[in-house]
């Protein structure tokens, strides 16, 4: 305590509150700086780094009408010596509470895990609304919606209870939009993506109603025999308390369905009424896939048919590995626009996707320009390294032959994924089954005459003709060559050679 005239000043310990850099001696009763004092080597300003300052009297500064004068502390906190050895101090201060690349950092990775935990949260729901067989989307997903759907009313309920959840999900990007449900969907596969899954699905009548419901995926990444799968399927359908003497259908891989050591053998030595049926949607689709390759048939034509057709089928999986770039994709879809056709997508052909194939000719044959033209202005451009590809397509593409076998196809397949999809039908029955099949049958033999490729080969000429591929220039410019063995057909026309040839071939083999 100081006495200054008829008062006494002392030293306020609120002043550590403005300034970290003040120092307080007790024994001196004087304020220091600790940089200065510390890192001051020429300090012309030795109050605060030497002496001390201790005249409480004038260290608020001017007390005059108009208060402009500085305090002392502040002024002191302006001068260069002074910054200087804040300067040199800050180094030296950032061991303990870090540098503001640190601090950065460090707030850096908090904002991350919690990113990361609440993806994880949303892949949770993912899996729970998964396991639970239950639907992502709502009718109506606005903000005043009364039902947003599951997977938003989800996240809504995970809100309420947890707090950094829901700090999360209040921001204007909470990542709850539909394509982000895809991409959790995607993720979530990831996680099993190494093992090894067989699915179990059971059809069963609820009164004059056929149900059919999917139970489960067994884990059978152990072993992948017949044994093996013969134990996994058991010991589920005991878990889940089904009874296992009921009637089996399995794909027709030989460890499911071999007569003496597959799976339904072994399953009907235990159990005598679990009779097997060869899956008939899987059945429809070995008959495409077998059609849709050249095989060694005894008949040269109908070799040379299933050539020519594998060939379309070949184009269509050059055009989609050409499309998949996505500024491919874009400009597809413009040129689509500005033609006023419609979308139309390729898919990826697959063994196990049934109808990809019927697909990617419905798709060829309705946006034929678009990709003819999109094929041209690429060619012309030069400016990519895949042009070669676009050359060859675009080769392949304008053959008079081409057309005509996509033609034959997307009929053949349309007719075909009519029957596939009745099969997959959830309340499809054998007896209907026969029917369909049946029917597909005799729509197949109706077809193979004259006349019914007359009709097509008039919609093959209005397609032509539609896209300025006139008949000479395509068609009737057709010329066998010596390879096929044919001399004799060069007096025919060009519907009779594609009749015999191409229609007629194809519609024995199916």
């Amino acid at each position: 305590m100081t006495k200054f005239g008829n008062q006494k000043r002392c030293f306020n310990a609120s002043y550590f509150n403005e300034h970290d850099w003040l120092e307080y001696s007790i024994q001196n009763d004087a304020l220091y700086c600790f940089p200065c004092c510390n890192f001051g080597a020429n300090d012309n300003e030795g109050t605060f780094s030497k002496t001390g300052f201790r005249n409480w009297k004038k260290i608020f500064g001017s007390r005059g009408i108009t208060r402009k004068k500085q305090t002392k502390l502040k002024a002191h906190a302006s001068t260069k010596s002074h910054l200087t050895c804040v300067a040199k101090w800050c180094p030296k201060n950032t061991e303990t509470i870090g540098s503001v690349h640190t601090q950065l950092s460090t707030h850096h990775k908090l904002e991350v895990e919690a990113n990361k935990n609440y993806i994880k949260t949303l892949i949770d729901i993912t899996l729970y609304l998964s396991c639970q067989g239950l639907p992502f989307r709502g009718h109506d997903e606005s903000t005043d919606s009364l039902n947003k759907g599951n997977f938003k009313e989800a996240c809504q309920l995970m809100s309420k209870y947890v707090p950094e959840f829901s700090v999360q999900f209040l921001k204007t990007t909470n990542y709850t939009s539909p394509l982000v449900q895809i991409a959790l969907l995607k993720c979530a596969q990831k996680i099993c993506y190494k093992e090894e899954k067989m699915a179990l699905c059971i059809r069963y009548c609820k009164g004059l109603d056929i149900v059919e419901k999917f139970i489960g995926f067994i884990n059978c990444s152990e072993s992948q025999n017949a044994r093996s799968l013969c134990e996994y399927i058991l010991k589920y359908l005991k878990e889940c308390g089904l009874n296992p003497n009921a009637k089996k259908s399995y794909n027709g891989a030989s460890v499911m369905s071999g007569r003496f050591n597959g799976v339904q053998a072994l399953i009907k030595c235990k159990f005598p009424y679990a009779i097997y049926t060869h899956y008939m949607a899987h059945r429809v689709n070995l008959v495409v896939l077998d059609m849709c390759k050249t095989e060694k048939v005894g008949i040269f034509i109908i070799l040379f048919a299933l050539k020519e057709s594998s060939n379309v089928i070949h184009t269509l999986e050059s055009l989609y590995v050409h499309f998949s770039q996505p500024a491919r994709n874009k400009n597809l879809i413009d040129i689509q626009k500005n033609l006023v056709i419609e979308k139309k997508t390729l898919t990826r052909l697959s063994d196990t996707r049934w109808n990809c194939r019927y697909k990617n000719c419905e798709a060829v044959q309705k946006c034929y320009a678009s990709i003819i033209t999109l094929l041209k202005e690429e060619i012309e451009n030069n400016n990519d390294k895949d042009v070669n590809e676009a050359i060859g397509i675009l080769t392949n593409m304008q053959k008079g032959i081409f057309v005509v076998n996509l033609f034959i196809l997307q009929k053949v397949l349309t007719m075909i994924n009519i029957l596939s999809n009745q099969l997959q039908s959830k309340t499809a029955t054998l007896g209907n089954a026969e029917n369909v099949i049946k029917s597909v049958i005799k729509s197949f033999e109706d077809l193979r005459n004259p006349v019914a490729f007359s009709q097509m080969w008039k919609e093959i000429l209005q397609f032509c003709y539609k896209r300025k591929r006139l008949q000479p220039k395509s068609l009737s410019s057709f010329v066998m060559s010596a390879q096929y063995n044919t001399p004799e057909e060069l007096e025919e026309s060009k519907e009779d050679y594609f009749r015999c040839h191409a229609y007629f071939p194809i519609g024995l083999y199916n």
